[in-house]
């Protein structure tokens, strides 16, 4: 069966920014240039062209599809934590752990929290609709009235930490401690069910 001409363009996409995010690893953003992805991609050149009209254009598309593709990975290896308190807490580790492992996600959220990107300032209709569906069936109905605010202030603590570290977020289970200790009463949450010794 032949794709249809959507999934091959999907597929194309795909690759080009896979591509991209090969040349970020070994380059970094800066040397980032359409000739490096087309040969890190095996497409020609001037397909690249057709996707993306310029470099600033591969580059901020090439932050997006790695911010959801990062955001998808982590919502897979939390999804089985059942207290809200302790699914929280592991979102931003693994969020943590993925920047001090992969260049190009220490890219990726460097440029997302540089003064001149796109989007700096905002937290996205797309972070705030994903974070709001990890939420909602895990939510006290008590808590649900206060989703979008509970939400904000996740995410604005997720920034913060992957922005800006300190002894308190420099090993997992620092950061699980700090993040307890302060994300959870911040959020009105009821603490973690865990037991208590994990958390000092």
């Amino acid at each position: 069966m032949t794709a249809s001409p959507a999934e091959s363009e999907d597929s194309t996409r795909t690759r080009l920014l896979e591509g991209a995010l090969v040349c970020m690893r070994r380059s970094g953003s800066t040397k980032l240039s359409f000739t490096e992805v087309s040969r890190a991609a095996g497409i020609a050149r001037q397909t690249v062209y057709a996707y993306f009209p310029d470099r600033d254009h591969l580059l901020n598309e090439t932050v997006a599809y790695a911010a959801v593709r990062l955001s998808r990975q982590v919502a897979e290896e939390t999804d089985g934590i059942a207290d809200l308190a302790d699914a929280l807490v592991e979102i931003i580790v693994s969020y943590h752990r993925a920047a001090q492992d992969d260049v190009a996600i220490a890219q990726v959220i460097a440029m997302t929290l540089h003064p001149r990107s796109v989007d700096h300032g905002t937290i996205s209709a797309q972070a705030m609709s994903m974070t709001r569906g990890f939420l909602r069936p895990r939510l006290a109905e008590a808590d649900r009235e206060r989703m979008d605010e509970i939400a904000e202030v996740f995410l604005r603590f997720l920034l913060s930490v992957l922005g800006y570290r300190s002894e308190r977020t420099e090993t997992p289970d620092l950061l699980r401690a700090f993040l307890h200790r302060s994300l959870i009463p911040a959020l009105g949450l009821a603490a973690s069910t865990s037991d208590p010794q994990e958390h000092p």
